[in-house]
């Protein structure tokens, strides 16, 4: 039976007969017997409790010393994990080795700098111990895609997990990390530009950055994790937002006269001069201040998105180059370009040309720059009284109709030339497809000679990824060609729209700033509500700036820097779908463990 607990019971007889009932009662009932005999009784409880109290010990040392044995022991698990790791990798690697009699042959992607070490290594592990010399031999790649390699370190590498979360650049193809290192902290800083939310971003930044060898190799939570990652990104962020802060003149809301004083003149209603470096600290507390403000955040966000996105062109133009693909460079990328040019790069020049002018010298009133690009599209380059802004009107009509012209046509020029191009040098180089057939060394002695098949089919026209496998099929490449150009035609004025969240975020945090202070500070400082009422506002002005500036609004413009990169400025030209090098190595196998 289950849950049954055994018990002993201590029975004292003086009479034999009872002794001999009681024993067959407990034979019959399966229960064991101990006599005890009457004499010395005393004696022999002293001795066994004496005993007890020696098997107590003996059970307490053994315990110590197996505790002992144990931490001795703890100590050796980790390296025993270790060297088990390494023999399992070395096996493994050992494995993927073609056996040819003595010899063991092994095919592998190596770093071109690093194949001296290599050759080292391998002179090293067999000197002195009577074996044939190694050889180390560059071999043609063939068909086989190579992998990507960069070299990081410690600043380059958190930029570089930026770029690889969204793909890993094909094999010698433009790394958008370098870039980056400027352009992500820049966006970032347009976005959350104020003197004092980034030294506060800079200066958390700076400590982790002075103090990286006492986190390093210490196991960290999640959050602190990510920062001490992200930790030189974070300087860069903040350094840039402290400047772009300088730019809006704007600390926590507060305007300053750091470079000189205001250079408008209320009395006389006129200004003075220019300021020195970004706004005039006379906007500030102004009706005008939020439309001033507005006006020039939005145009810059236009200049930076068209700038950057041009400059995604040209390192197109750069791989386009590397990989020899000149169909596409001259009939797809051209026509990009001028595309670009003619509505996008123009808007850029008349939004420059409009802040030059002083417009009160002019017979003419100043334009609005979107009814003149509407007008220019629909009444194909016209001027009128409305869209007039150049001194010579015919020569704007005449400038606006060419490039309409050319946006117009570089459209179909995109869509129709490279696919016919490629079916004609598809169809030129078509008999020229063949499979080679190379014979190779002994194969395991008995095994005798191996045979490799290599095919090498040349119908890829151009050798440059457009062809298609075995065969050319001209559909399936014009309707990608026609989704390829409304694709970009689409994405470059939404891309472009997309860059106006530089100007939303900015108008939010400042917007959220000024709320803070104005109402949890200003107030209750002009207002008699006591210290009480003041200790209230300060506390309450601390949380909001750290809770919703620092920490929230600090990780939405992050959000939207790395989407900006992501989306508007690495689809002109990344790929995104390269292979990354993994070479073997212990120390990344042992922090796995």
């Amino acid at each position: 039976m289950k849950n049954m607990k055994s018990t002993s019971s201590l029975c004292i007889i003086w009479e034999s007969e009872i002794d001999t009932t009681l024993k067959n009662l407990c034979h019959y009932m399966n229960v064991p017997i101990y006599s005890v005999d009457r004499d010395n009784i005393d004696e022999r409880r002293v001795k066994a409790e004496r005993e007890a109290k020696d098997l107590e010990r003996v059970l307490a040392q053994t315990q110590r010393e197996l505790r002992t044995e144990l931490r001795v022991t703890s100590k050796k698990v980790k390296m025993w994990q270790v060297a088990m790791m390494q023999e399992m990798g070395i096996r493994d690697l050992l494995n993927k080795f073609l056996h040819q009699g003595s010899m063991l042959r092994a095919e592998g992607w190596c770093p071109t700098e690093d194949i001296p070490r290599v050759q080292g290594a391998l002179e090293d592990a067999t000197r002195g111990k009577g074996m044939a010399p190694t050889v180390v031999e560059e071999i043609d790649p063939g068909n086989r895609k190579p992998p990507t390699f960069f070299e990081t370190n410690k600043f380059t590498s958190c930029f570089q997990t930026l770029i690889d979360t969204y793909g890993m650049p094909r094999y010698r193809e433009y790394n958008p990390t370098v870039p980056s290192i400027i352009t992500f902290p820049f966006l970032f800083a347009m976005m959350y530009g104020d003197v004092g939310h980034g030294a506060c971003v800079f200066l958390g930044a700076l400590y982790i950055v002075l103090r990286e060898d006492s986190f390093k190799g210490k196991k960290l939570n999640e959050i602190m994790a990510y920062l001490y990652g992200g930790r030189y990104l974070m300087l860069f962020m903040g350094l840039f937002a402290i400047y772009n802060g300088f730019i809006y003149n704007d600390i926590m809301s507060i305007s300053m006269t750091l470079w000189s004083d205001a250079k408008y003149d209320d009395e006389g209603d006129k200004w003075t001069g220019v300021y020195p470096f970004g706004f005039d600290p006379s906007w500030h507390d102004r009706t005008e201040q939020i439309a001033f403000g507005n006006s020039v955040k939005m145009k810059c966000s236009v200049l930076f998105g068209v700038t950057q996105m041009t400059f995604g062109l040209i390192l197109e133009f750069s791989n386009h180059i590397v990989e020899g693909d000149m169909v596409t460079l001259i009939w797809e990328w051209i026509p990009q370009l001028v595309f670009m040019a003619a509505f996008f790069m123009y808007m850029c020049l008349i939004i420059i040309y409009k802040w030059t002018v002083n417009w009160e010298e002019k017979d003419y009133a100043p334009p609005s720059l979107i009814t003149v690009l509407v007008n220019m599209v629909l009444g194909f380059g016209k001027v009128d009284d409305q869209t007039q802004l150049f001194d010579d009107a015919d020569m704007q009509e005449s400038l606006q109709m060419w490039l309409t012209t050319g946006m117009l046509l570089s459209i179909p020029i995109m869509l129709i030339f490279k696919p016919i191009i490629l079916y004609c040098k598809h169809k030129r180089n078509a008999p020229e497809g063949y499979d080679e057939v190379r014979h190779g060394g002994q194969d395991q002695g008995a095994e005798g000679t191996t045979t490799e098949i290599h095919q090498n089919i040349s119908a890829e026209a151009d050798g440059h990824g457009h062809g298609h496998g075995e065969g050319f099929d001209f559909s399936e490449e014009f309707i990608h060609q026609l989704i390829h150009t409304i694709e970009y035609v689409l994405g470059t004025v939404s891309n472009t729209a997309s860059y106006l969240r530089l100007w939303a975020l900015s108008l939010a945090h400042a917007e959220l700033s000024e709320v803070f202070y104005d109402k949890m500070l200003l107030e209750l400082m002009v207002e008699e509500g006591g210290g009480v009422a003041l200790f209230i506002g300060v506390s309450a002005f601390i949380a909001a700036t750290v809770g919703v500036l620092i920490v929230m609004d600090q990780l939405e413009c992050f959000l939207h820097a790395l989407r900006l990169h992501w989306v508007e400025f690495q689809n002109k030209f990344y790929y995104a779908d390269g292979d990354s090098f993994e070479p073997f190595s212990y120390s990344e196998q042992v922090k796995k463990l």
